[in-house]
């Protein structure tokens, strides 16, 4: 899957989180895993402080937009 956590863990980077600035790294072996440390490390990323409710919203929506590019149809969130 895009969003394997597979290969020491090596996870898709989203939105602007630089190659270096992965704070957040999966435990285990699950997509699920991968994918919410890969919009852990966007949000840190994006943010040096916590946003208003309705900016933090329009960026989960716009990470949720970017994993789901091309694969609609085929990825199932769990939240």
């Amino acid at each position: 899957p895009k969003y394997s956590s597979m290969d020491n863990f090596q996870i898709q980077l989203l939105g602007n989180t630089p190659a270096g600035k992965k704070t957040f790294n999966p435990v285990g072996d699950t997509d699920s895993e991968a994918v919410f440390c890969a919009i852990l490390n966007a949000l840190n990323a994006e943010f040096d402080e916590l946003p208003t409710l309705p900016v933090l919203h329009e960026t989960l929506k716009r990470l949720c937009d970017e994993i789901l590019r091309g694969r609609r149809n085929e990825t199932i969130f769990n939240f």
